[in-house]
């Protein structure tokens, strides 16, 4: 079961991360589980879209929990 949740897990992150999306808080407390167990990414407060022509990104700020 642990295994089907992290693999859904990747699933999604590379499901976002080909629209460009990038999540920037990924944590246990970030991740909900559906009826099924299907594990659902939340919390996109800090998430960035970023152009297709940006191949690097240099941020100064720093956000999100330990």
């Amino acid at each position: 079961m642990c295994y089907e949740i992290i693999k859904g897990i990747c699933h999604g992150l590379c499901y976002i991360h080909d629209k460009r999306i990038f999540h920037l808080d990924l944590k246990p407390a970030n991740v909900l589980l559906g009826a099924n167990m299907e594990p659902k990414i939340s919390d996109f407060g800090l998430s960035r879209v970023f152009n297709e022509n940006v191949a690097t990104v240099v941020t100064k700020n720093i956000a999100g929990r330990l």
